[in-house]
């Protein structure tokens, strides 16, 4: 789990006029009465068990995040006694709790918590994990929260930058355990250079949904274009695993080989990416090529240098795969 940020909580204060047709000692009363008070913060208690039952042995932690109804974002530490983890929240609104244990799978309940309700209970079942593969699924949002995710997405994919970084900020404040916020986070940064800073977003997204297949691509070209070559074909390869159908990250993955002179794994993957993408994925040729050239397969070199050329516009790049096949040419 990522590490939260606590938010300090500014209560806000309001008054309410008395309407009275009483004397003027009795409306001063009234105006003096608990009615005029501000906003009461409400106590929220957690309790964790397995499906047992039992709270013994569990060491979990739980989180609890969201919006007040006066837009307040909450993000609290808690206090702990056995089984009950409690929280003091600004007022009503929406929140998410999120319990989460070693050997457990990681629970998320949505809470609408209103004003009529007085240190409200809730309880939180934590199921074993037994290593079994994982439904894909996102994690819970209240409504508000994720429109803003759609709206920064939208937004990303029109590339308006500095819009899609408002509406992700947000969400990233609201919900900071959602792995699909901390995803577009990390494409977000990526594109505008923030390279780090995507690192960090896209790590948290895997580690909070390990069958997030575009995640992991992501980080994996990351981990490449920073030269951690180790690093981005581990990441590839899971990636991978759950998005088969990738030609780019397979051509990725085959550079990244390659870089590390495994020059077989390297030609395997630069073919599945030629055999997925098809001519859109011509340009691994290249790579296609010197994984070859590099195993001794000469005449599948030439060959595979000779498809590039054909459908690639002048560019260093070709200048190179020239002065490749004139040497594999010119070798007896």
């Amino acid at each position: 789990m990522c590490k939260r940020t606590t938010i300090a909580i500014m209560m806000v204060f309001g008054w309410s006029l008395v309407l009275s047709s009483a004397s003027a000692a009795q409306q001063k009363n009234n105006n003096a009465s608990p009615s005029n008070a501000h906003k009461a913060p409400i106590r929220v208690t957690i309790v964790v068990k397995d499906t047992a039952g039992a709270s013994a042995g569990l060491t979990p932690t739980v989180q609890l995040y969201g919006e007040a109804q006066d837009g307040t974002v909450y993000t609290g530490n808690p206090t702990n006694t056995g089984d009950r983890w409690t929280f003091v929240v600004p007022g009503p609104g929406t929140y998410t709790a999120e319990v989460s244990a070693a050997g457990y799978k990681t629970a998320q309940r949505l809470l609408a918590i209103s004003s009529e309700t007085d240190n409200p209970q809730y309880d939180v079942t934590l199921e074993p994990d037994n290593h079994a593969r994982k439904v894909k699924g996102k994690s819970i949002m209240a409504p508000k929260t994720l429109a803003e995710l759609e709206k920064g997405k939208r937004a990303l994919g029109e590339k308006k930058f500095d819009e899609a970084k408002v509406h992700l900020d947000k969400v990233l404040r609201l919900a900071p355990s959602s792995p699909d916020a901390n995803y577009y986070s990390g494409l977000l940064n990526y594109y505008t250079g923030n390279r780090k800073a995507a690192l960090e977003h896209l790590q948290k997204s895997v580690s909070m949904d390990h069958n997030n297949g575009p995640a992991y691509l992501a980080l994996g070209e990351i981990y490449y274009v920073e030269k951690d070559y180790p690093h981005a074909t581990n990441v590839l390869e899971q990636g991978l695993a759950l998005e088969p159908d990738s030609w780019r990250a397979e051509s990725v993955l085959g550079s990244a080989y390659f870089k590390q002179a495994d020059y077989e794994r390297g030609r395997e993957h630069a073919q599945k990416a030629l055999t997925i993408g098809k001519d859109e994925a011509n340009g691994t040729s290249f790579l296609l090529g010197k994984c070859l050239a590099a195993l001794g397969r000469k005449t599948e070199a030439i060959a595979a240098f000779q498809a590039f050329l054909a459908q690639q516009p002048a560019s260093d790049l070709t200048k190179s795969a020239q002065a490749m096949l004139a040497r594999l040419q010119a070798t007896p």
